[in-house]
């Protein structure tokens, strides 16, 4: 059985844009500082998978229902970025397909007959964001690979725009990602695209700082009780020790701070 204390989870699941967020800025980083001692923030991103491949992972790493596991209270839902690659590419998944897929993810929590529905869960669906074209042929032969285009902005563009029907349709919150980047983009003008992202397809921090607000201004907008600032953080404020706010089982504890505490010195 796990432990009374184990917190619950926040899984990022998704893509590269997911499995490298836990860098400076990135998403999964900004969002463990925000749930430290919170929630457990699990990087569940999938480098160059497609929605195709990646649900079946997700089945392998969801919670069967009614496990005794921690929960898992929230999830981003990121995938697209590699679907919406030029059909004949191998990564390429067509846009019903690419659809039909995001609503097998949510139907995975939320349909009661699913052998991982998990009713405590709050899904945050988030759009394939815009990339660089130049910066990512230089990347591909960087990769030794031809100098061809493998994507369009305006598929990418499409993939991101059905993203927020289907959230409609579903009654899912949808982080607009693509839309969050492009603003930052044109504040400073779209003649500097390629400044905010690592090879023309990867987001750097700045760009990642923007997908950051947005999901963050979802959270708060449609599951405050959720949000970082509402859920309660495991253990007390060391200050409330001395009142014996960790119970009796912690009273060498308590005195322990409860001295460094008159002495002024602040034990951490």
């Amino acid at each position: 059985m796990p432990s009374e204390l184990a917190l619950d989870r926040f899984v990022c699941f998704g893509d590269s844009l997911t499995e490298l967020s836990w860098g400076e800025n990135g998403l999964g980083a900004s969002l463990a500082f925000l749930y430290q001692r919170r929630l457990d923030v699990l990087n569940r991103g999938l480098s160059g998978y497609n929605s195709d491949w990646a649900l079946p992972c997700l089945k392998k790493w969801l919670s069967p229902k009614g496990s005794d596991e921690p929960k898992t209270q929230l999830m981003t839902i990121w995938l697209g970025a590699n679907d919406a690659v030029l059909p004949g590419e191998p990564q390429h998944v067509p846009l019903a397909r690419y659809l039909a897929n995001l609503r097998a993810i949510v139907a995975l929590v939320r349909d009661p007959a699913s052998a991982h529905h998990s009713p405590e869960t709050s899904l945050v669906l988030v759009t394939p964001t815009p990339y660089h074209p130049e910066g990512w042929l230089d990347e591909r032969v960087r990769r030794g690979l031809p100098r061809t285009h493998d994507r369009a902005p305006e598929r990418t563009k499409e993939y991101a725009d059905a993203v927020k029907r289907l959230g409609q349709e579903l009654g899912v919150p949808v982080a607009d990602a693509h839309t969050a980047v492009m603003d930052v983009v044109r504040e400073v003008g779209e003649d500097r695209l390629g400044e905010f992202f690592t090879d023309g397809l990867h987001l750097n921090q700045n760009a990642y700082a923007a997908v950051v607000e947005e999901v963050k201004r979802v959270i708060l907008s449609s599951y405050p009780e959720k949000s970082w600032e509402a859920i309660p953080m495991l253990f007390p404020h060391w200050r409330e020790i001395p009142n014996g706010a960790l119970g009796p089982q912690y009273a060498t504890a308590d005195k322990a701070v409860a001295e460094a505490s008159a002495k002024r010195v602040d034990p951490f």
